[in-house]
């Protein structure tokens, strides 16, 4: 809420206007503390605020009395808040302190917070960040003593397992996909290729390179979700044909979903009620053309849906909604 001489704070409202009003005033005058990026755990709110000290990380139960600074964990400024995550009753994030650097750290339902302190040793920079979620467990990349890592941490334990380390160096994270179950991530090294299409559910045994030529298609991926699946355009192989596959988000749960003439990745991908639709066909086609198609994953199943453009006309980019 802003006031006009008191500036932007955390309000509450239960309906009337006798029964709305301010729970905080961290700024003198009309600046206030700017609240945002808010996140609930538990019947608590998280939230980022900025007041003479900086910003950080706040918190409030709904109370004028419950709501306040979490920490200050950079007491000579901004601690830096980065990535935020809720994951069972646990809000991770990071930030940043003097000596030390970007680390991991994690705030419960009680409005505590405190660094996971099992990464790296006590005076380190393990540039930690978020990847996704899978099988109930923060994903994360950090840097320890033994090089560049994956791992992920649960909810209601303080130590982090290695999904894989050291990892092979060089790799840029260009397409991070969050899955049902896990996440997609494809890379690209210090030359401009692009290695196979690596997976992760959160576990070591669900973590690995899918196989030794699954890639994504060039340019912005075709994705598509449908309950417990998630639906993209690959390819094995350079210059192969694209066709379509299927994850989980674990490296067990991705494989060929149907194979597709001549597909149109550029044109995207839509799944909706256990089917996937797509567009399919070629300019030359003197009966049809290009026009949209839907599969069931099975042959019989992968017919054309409807000619929306008769003729040799080529259909473009279509929208499912339902």
């Amino acid at each position: 809420a802003t006031a006009g001489t008191r500036g932007s704070d955390l309000g509450r409202t239960d309906g009337p206007a006798t029964a709305t009003y301010r729970l905080t005033d961290g700024v003198a005058g009309a600046v206030g503390i700017h609240p945002g990026y808010f996140h609930v755990v538990g019947s608590r709110l998280y939230f980022l605020a900025t007041d003479a000290e900086g910003e950080d990380l706040w918190t409030s139960d709904g109370t004028v009395a419950g709501s306040r600074r979490v920490a200050n964990i950079n007491p000579t400024t901004s601690s830096h808040i980065g990535y935020m995550q809720v994951l069972g009753n646990v809000l991770y994030f990071t930030a940043g302190i003097p000596d030390v650097g970007g680390e991991l750290w994690r705030a419960n339902a009680a409005g505590e917070a405190a660094r996971v302190t099992s990464i790296v040793p006590a005076v380190s920079n393990s540039g930690a960040g978020f990847v996704g979620v899978g099988n109930d467990r923060l994903i994360f990349y950090a840097t320890t003593s033994s090089g560049f890592g994956l791992f992920s941490i649960t909810a209601t334990s303080n130590t982090p397992v290695v999904l894989e380390q050291p990892f092979p160096t060089g790799l840029e994270m260009v397409y991070v996909v969050q899955a049902p179950g896990g996440v997609m991530i494809q890379f690209r090294d210090e030359g401009g290729n692009v290695p196979p299409l690596y997976m992760t559910d959160g576990t070591p045994a669900g973590t690995g390179f899918v196989n030794s030529e699954l890639r994504l298609t060039y340019g912005e991926p075709a994705i598509a979700r449908d309950g417990n699946w998630v639906y993209f355009y690959g390819q094995e192989g350079f210059g192969t044909p694209a066709n379509i596959y299927r994850s989980g988000g674990s490296v067990a749960t991705t494989s060929l979903y149907a194979t597709i003439d001549n597909p149109a990745p550029e044109l995207g991908i839509e799944a909706l009620g256990g089917r996937v639709y797509f567009m399919n066909g070629r300019f030359n086609d003197p009966v049809h053309g290009r026009e949209l198609w839907s599969t069931d994953g099975t042959p019989l199943g992968t017919q054309m849906f409807a000619d929306l453009a008769p003729g040799t006309l080529l259909a473009g980019r279509f929208t499912i909604e339902g």
